[in-house]
């Protein structure tokens, strides 16, 4: 049915139907005419115009319709994917008259796509329509689709090619680093590089779990998957919750959709070396008696690690304490002979690492002072000296710190000092010295007192 119209004015316009050979179809009719064609011929390609004469003009006009079936295109008549891939079909409808109502796909085989929705979407958007296939295998889908639509002229198909091809053989992967990332063996990290650089979809990492020296060693451990669906572009994984007890095994290996490369050689994890450690002190000036531990400690390292350590005396002597597995150590009651330099050794099974050295100071004293002279003599009462002459005292008393001394003269302070130095004695020097040592930081003291005995020159009886 053609329909052709002049709507308004007056008088009327008059409308006629003619055909592209020149003949009038049917009646001529005021203001519109409809021409109604027989189902039965075909009309594909043939053109029909629309005479139009109104009163007033004198020229009349006409409108020429080409009948034709509907007229499809496509962005790509042949489409290649690998497999596994999914494949974009598209198809258009050009502008045509009369309009097609919809398009509608077909597989290979002849199969309404709506049928299968799972492994085909459609999807319409104005006069375009695209089918994904999805999942793409080669024998299965390779093939022609067949892009269908239909009008009142005719219908109209045309094929689209699918060409599914083979994913290439992805990358051999070599694993260029893989080490224990934690202390405790339950960490690792690794890193791979690939050759030659292709088309692939990810990675995928197997762990095997060797026999212990208690199992049995003819079973072979089956690889287990511990990572899969690794993008292309990953370079390096951690693993995590390992069996720190358990000695184990990875591989990688590179793949497509379909297609699985060939696993990389088989590493397994080696320790990380140890790093410079060092010490801490749960107190570097303890009292002596007390309790005290030092603890050698280190950012990185796989155990098993064994700890050494080393002690510098103040006179410059080295000696090595026992070789512990624990990192601390513990005095229960420290001593003066303990104070000096510490350090320790830290090593596993790749590499060892010394830590600076650190000052464990212990307090203590001051012990009973001791009191050095130079005088005439010694007497079994204390020193003596010649009238006139000179005399010296000088006091030690073991102390950390170093101890604080005062000299008193028959109980009254009369210097500080280590020394106590008299240039002429005198008679009334004679008489009783004490020397006060002092821990000022312990608020602790200790003292000795001697006798000085004054000798006349000309006399032998001395003068207390």
């Amino acid at each position: 049915m053609l329909f052709c119209s002049w709507e308004g004015g007056f008088p009327k316009a008059l409308l006629w139907w003619v055909s592209s050979s020149g003949d009038v179809q049917g009646p001529s009719e005021e203001n519109s005419n409809t021409l109604l064609l027989r189902s039965s011929t075909t009309y594909s390609g043939k053109s029909f115009v629309c005479h139009a004469k109104h009163p007033l003009n004198k020229e009349s006009k006409k409108c020429v319709l080409k009948l034709e079936p509907p007229v499809l295109i496509t962005e790509s008549s042949v489409v290649s994917v690998f497999d596994g891939n999914e494949a974009q079909l598209t198809c258009g409808l050009s502008k045509t008259y009369p309009p097609a109502t919809e398009i509608t796909w077909y597989n290979k085989i002849r199969q309404n796509v709506g049928d299968a929705s799972k492994k085909y979407i459609v999807q319409r958007a104005a006069a375009w329509s695209n089918l994904t296939v999805r999942d793409t295998d080669i024998i299965a889908d390779s093939g022609n689709y067949w892009c269908i639509a239909t009008n009142a002229v005719g219908r109209t198909e045309m094929p689209v090619l699918l060409l599914v091809i083979r994913s290439p053989m992805p990358p051999n992967v070599t694993i260029s680093k893989i080490i224990y990332s934690s202390r405790q063996r339950t960490d690792i990290n690794m890193e791979w590089t690939i050759w030659p650089d292709s088309v692939f979809t990810g990675f995928i990492i197997e762990s095997q779990k060797l026999p212990g020296p208690l199992e049995r060693s003819d079973i072979v451990p089956p690889w287990q998957k511990v990572a899969v669906d690794l993008g292309p572009s990953t370079r390096s994984y951690q693993i995590n919750n390992l069996d720190p007890a358990g000695t184990y095994a990875f591989r990688v290996t590179a793949v497509n959709r379909r297609t699985t490369g060939n696993p990389s050689d088989i590493k397994n994890p080696v320790a990380l070396p140890v790093s410079k450690p060092y010490v801490v002190l749960s107190d570097p000036s303890p009292v002596e008696g007390t309790s005290v531990w030092m603890l050698c400690n280190l950012d990185t390292g796989t155990d098993p690690i064994t700890f050494t350590w080393e002690q510098e005396s103040r006179s410059g002597l080295i000696s090595t304490l026992d070789e512990f597995s624990s990192s601390m150590i513990n005095i229960n009651s420290v001593t003066r002979n303990q104070t000096g330099w510490y350090r320790c050794l830290a090593r596993n099974e790749v590499s060892q690492q010394r830590s600076d050295r650190i000052w464990l100071g212990v307090i203590f004293g001051p012990e009973q002072p001791q009191i050095d002279a130079t005088a005439y003599s010694v007497t079994d009462e204390g020193y003596s000296a010649l009238e006139k002459g000179s005399v010296s005292f000088t006091c030690k008393a073991s102390s950390n710190p170093p101890s604080q001394y005062v000299w008193f003269y028959n109980y009254t302070e009369i210097y500080s000092g280590p020394q106590l130095s008299i240039r002429k004695v005198l008679r009334t020097n004679a008489g009783y010295y004490a020397c006060l040592a002092q821990n000022t930081y312990l608020n602790t003291r200790s003292k000795k007192t001697i006798t000085l005995s004054v000798y006349c020159e000309y006399s032998d009886t001395p003068l207390l």
